[in-house]
């Protein structure tokens, strides 16, 4: 005959664990088994999607004035590499297309980026922005004090500069 006993407790570190056990009744052996569970979590944004109409008018945007590194591109997307993620930016007219190896996907309208910067370095991204000719469309004084700098692309995305004290801060970027 066989019994199966389960145990569910936690980690240090909150990992969720079950400790299960069959026991075979007639010989008295008990052979444990242990699965792990995770608490599933998503971490961190691995890429961001921008969409642009026009790929080659933006692409100076981004590897000029941002200075990003350009790693791929196509007539489908560019793919800008930052230290630890991507950005990428899509045609949304070959996005949308159905039938391809990755599901399609695509929007209207103007997206929004908001890359970190520290406080210190708002002030030179607004003159460096300048020099380039890029206009600045606002610049919004934040509750914890720290000051957002919005531009935009040439495909009219809003693209934010700001202190990563928003939201509580503490990110570690």
């Amino acid at each position: 005959m066989l019994t199966w006993a389960r145990r569910q407790s936690r980690l240090p570190g909150g990992m969720l664990f079950r400790l299960s056990s069959i026991i075979l009744t007639g010989d008295l052996q008990r052979l444990p088994i242990v699965v792990f569970v995770r608490n599933m979590k998503a971490d961190r944004i691995f890429e961001t999607i921008l969409y642009a109409e026009d790929l080659k008018n933006v692409k100076p945007f981004y590897e000029e004035v941002l200075g990003l590194k350009l790693i791929k591109e196509s007539t489908l997307f560019l793919v800008f590499r930052l230290s630890k993620s991507v950005l990428l930016i899509f045609n949304p007219n070959e996005s949308r297309l159905k039938d391809r190896d990755i599901p399609h996907h695509g929007t209207s309208g103007e997206g929004h980026i908001a890359f970190a910067a520290s406080h210190q370095s708002i002030p030179i991204w607004k003159k460096h922005l300048i020099k380039h000719k890029i206009d600045i469309e606002s610049e919004v004084r934040w509750e914890e004090g720290s000051t957002g700098l919005y531009v935009r692309d040439p495909a009219g995305n809003s693209v934010e500069f700001t202190p990563p004290t928003l939201w509580g801060g503490g990110w570690g970027f």
